[in-house]
């Protein structure tokens, strides 16, 4: 008889074990997830709109290219030396408040990186129709652009979008994924963009590359140093969101939800930043915690 019980009693207990691990498994599939330390971790909210692996970073299309220093910008559409689309480069000379078309009568197929490192260093990386590249550079003064074959010593993006290389200093470096955008930082030192957004760095002019960070939805990426940085990219609750680095690329953070529906460009120099959503600019002077209109 004594037995039995026993027999009952186990029966029992092991029924009752079944029922809380029922209970456990469903309410770790919704509600406090045990952490491994014991403390209860809230399980992440659901959200609307797109996942971040649904969100898209880049998408390999070519876009526009942008930079700015002191009250000059340059922007330009890159145009296409392949398919024979016209690239289009604007001069400002206000901030970005207003653009002037320049550059129309010269030669250019396809532009590749712009640059202004101040009001009097203006120059563009452009192809011809043979995608043959050459940088122009402007002089303020009143003689116009002038054209130097070639792009021995300057970084910038190749005429295929999406492509696995960019040009170096010394000529066309490997790079381990579709570039999305491309940010030099000094001769041996870069930044790229991949179009799934993670960020890939070199110190030794293109002939390696370091994984430095993930960004979700990122669209384009500029830096102003080896460890300052921003993004602009898409979340599930903001069309254009900006994000800063202080660590090369590791931890991003979200700073100001800019207004408009697509990051076209951005260009951040000297602690001030410039970016170009739909067809506005809007400027930064805090290093992108906030964004006006010029």
């Amino acid at each position: 008889m004594r037995g039995r019980l026993i027999v009952v009693l186990i029966v029992l207990l092991v029924a009752a074990d079944v029922v809380l691990i029922t209970l456990a498994v469903r309410r770790g599939h919704g509600g406090t997830i045990a952490a491994a330390g014991g403390a209860p971790v809230s399980a992440p909210a659901t959200t609307t709109g797109p996942t971040p692996s649904e969100t898209p970073s880049g998408d390999g299309v070519d876009r526009a290219l942008l930079a700015g220093a002191e009250s000059v910008v340059l922007r330009a559409s890159p145009g296409s030396c392949k398919t024979g689309d016209k690239p289009a480069l604007e001069l400002s000379t206000d901030a970005g408040a207003t653009f002037k078309p320049t550059a129309e009568t010269l030669d250019v197929a396809q532009v590749l990186r712009v640059v202004v490192d101040s009001a009097s260093d203006v120059w563009f990386v452009g192809t011809d129709d043979t995608c043959s590249p050459s940088i122009w550079h402007w002089d303020g003064a009143g003689s116009g652009w002038s054209q130097s074959p070639g792009s021995a010593g300057a970084w910038h993006m190749v005429p295929a979008a999406g492509s696995f290389s960019v040009h170096a200093l010394t000529g066309r470096v490997g790079v381990d994924c579709a570039v999305a955008s491309l940010s030099p930082i000094d001769g041996q030192t870069a930044r790229v963009l991949c179009t799934s957004g993670t960020v890939l760095g070199t110190a030794d002019s293109g002939s390696s590359w370091v994984n430095l960070g993930h960004l979700d939805g990122a669209q384009v990426m500029d830096y102003d140093s080896t460890a300052s940085g921003l993004a602009l990219g898409s979340t599930p609750s903001c069309h254009v969101q900006a994000f800063t680095t202080s660590d090369g690329g590791s931890v991003w953070t979200p700073t100001d939800c800019l207004d408009g529906a697509h990051a076209q460009a951005l260009a951040y120099h000297d602690g001030s930043a410039i970016a170009l959503v739909d067809d506005g600019v809007l400027i930064s002077g805090d290093g992108g915690q906030t964004w006006s209109a010029p």
